[in-house]
């Protein structure tokens, strides 16, 4: 018997070794011992999976009740989230009472019991219906997707729920102003915490890059192009009729068409309204680029309407950007269309004060395309959009000289990037092309300071006359010059966290 169940044995490694390649061998093992494990009738693997999933989501969803109990009981704290109105019928609604304080803002009664219930309630709903959805997508063990569902899900809770003891910490070790620097930040922590956790539940819906990789490039879907369509034509109509009511403030925005037809007519970079004094608030000169338009189309709606396709077009670097760090067609699309109902990207288009054309806004769109470059390795275009997108303000040399620190970080091993947009996963190392970005990191972080430098303490002031640079007087409580401000941003940080 033993002889037979011997020869049986090596005439299926011979089996395995004719008839599957090197490299399948490991998962063929790893895929077939467990399933014969598992039919065993002692199988006690899962149970402590599912039991430490469990336990993280239990732990998560009391901690985050504990935070929500004690933003719903003070009316100052839950006004970082909803109306006055709403939280005393929210409030009701969970059987407290809302308390008036005098010479205080109302407060409420709110028990944790109830707020607990219900988040468990939800937690194990999301958990269930979301783990059974990252099963079907990956085609992996429902147990496998609940305990991994659980555990990194969760610890996202753990994180929202952590703002109550923050908050606590800082006022029994009387440190004031942390509890006030917390106590103001509420909607900051939940806001990420609901990010982190859906995001964390769509990452592990994805399929694995080798089955959604594709070698042809990006391509943008016809929805996004009709959301970028119907994006620039909404904001252009609006402003155009803004523009035809009179109600645009020459300061903010028709001063910049001045700057165009004075230019055009032998008057120079000026408007009326700064006498040749605007480059001494901002080195600012992007809505130049539009002066072949303009010449084409000599109108202030021009630049309305070239301001919203801008803003539009930036969702097309999110989509590219997304699909090749996701590989997935779904994600990338509702990240586009999400940039296009972003909030604060419609208000810098159509400005609640009717700023309606400011140069700033083309700085999205380019600060977009820059990034996107670099993703796709594109060393050339990727400096070349930095320089324009630089030519929108200096204030985006701040930007540009932490991303030069995170190049060099990265160290850009061609293993872990893309090419061109190839999105190919057998690229070899290239030392060379390492240290050539590293090289560009360098330079990309000591020539943003310098311009950075050299803007505020030459150019501006030169345009000035000399005179302090115009937003020196915002941060009183700073300094009266540059040099005061930044030595006490950053030497001081009891000053700076007070404001």
């Amino acid at each position: 018997m033993e002889v037979e169940l011997e020869s049986r044995s090596e005439a299926g490694d011979d089996y395995i070794r004719t008839f599957l390649p090197r490299n399948y061998r490991a998962e063929f093992f790893a895929r077939i011992i467990p399933c014969f494990m598992s039919s065993s009738r002692n199988s006690p693997q899962k149970s402590p999976a599912l039991a430490s999933a469990l336990f993280m989501i239990l732990g998560g969803t009391g901690l985050h009740a504990l935070t929500l109990q004690s933003l719903l009981q003070d009316s100052t704290l839950a006004g970082s989230f909803l109306s006055y109105k709403s939280w005393a019928s929210l409030v009701q609604v969970f059987g407290a009472r809302v308390i008036q304080v005098p010479g205080a803002a109302p407060v409420s009664n709110m028990g944790y019991v109830p707020l607990f219930l219900l988040e468990l309630l939800l937690s194990l709903l999301a958990w269930g219906v979301v783990g059974a959805w990252i099963a079907r997508r990956r085609q992996i063990p429902l147990t496998d997707a609940l305990h991994r569902w659980g555990l990194l899900g969760w610890g996202w809770w753990l994180f929202g729920g952590s703002w109550e003891l923050v908050r606590l910490i800082c006022l029994e070790s009387g440190w004031q102003t942390g509890a006030t620097l917390v106590s103001s930040t509420p909607e900051f922590w939940q806001s990420l915490f609901l990010a982190g956790w859906v995001s964390t539940g769509v990452q592990l819906a994805c399929p694995s890059r080798e089955t959604s990789a594709e070698a042809s490039g990006i391509r943008i879907p016809v929805v996004v192009w009709i959301g970028v369509a119907i994006y620039a034509v909404t904001f252009g109509l609006m402003n155009t009729q803004l523009y035809r009511g009179l109600l645009l403030p020459h300061g903010d925005s028709s001063m910049y068409e001045e700057h165009l037809w004075n230019l055009l007519h032998g008057k120079g970079f000026r408007s009326y309204l700064d006498q040749g004094l605007f480059l001494g608030e901002h080195i600012q000169v992007i809505h130049l680029i539009l002066l072949p338009i303009y010449i084409i189309f000599p109108s202030h709606l021009t630049m309305e309407w070239c301001e919203s396709i801008a803003l539009a077009l930036g969702s097309v670097p999110v989509y590219r950007m997304a699909y090749r760090q996701s590989r997935s067609r779904q994600a990338a699309v509702c990240l586009a269309l999400s940039y296009l109902l972003y909030f604060p990207t419609q208000r810098l288009d159509i400005s609640i004060d009717f700023k309606t054309f400011r140069p700033e806004a083309f700085g999205i769109p380019f600060l977009l395309w820059t990034l996107d470059l670099l993703d796709s390795r594109r060393i050339a275009l990727f400096v070349t959009a930095s320089l324009l997108t630089l030519l929108v303000k200096e204030d985006y040399a701040l930007v540009f000289a932490p991303l030069g620190l995170w190049i060099i970080w990265k160290h850009w091993t061609p293993a872990v990037g893309v090419r061109a947009d190839k999105l190919s996963d057998d690229l070899v190392a290239n030392p060379r092309e390492t240290a050539r970005w590293r090289r560009l990191g360098f330079g990309y972080t000591i020539l943003s300071t310098i311009y950075l430098a050299v803007a505020l303490k030459v150019l501006i002031p030169y345009f000035r006359s000399g005179a302090p640079i115009h937003y020196v007087r915002y941060f009183p409580k700073f300094g009266n010059s540059i040099g005061e401000i930044l030595y006490n941003i950053l030497f001081n940080p009891l000053l700076f966290f007070s404001e």
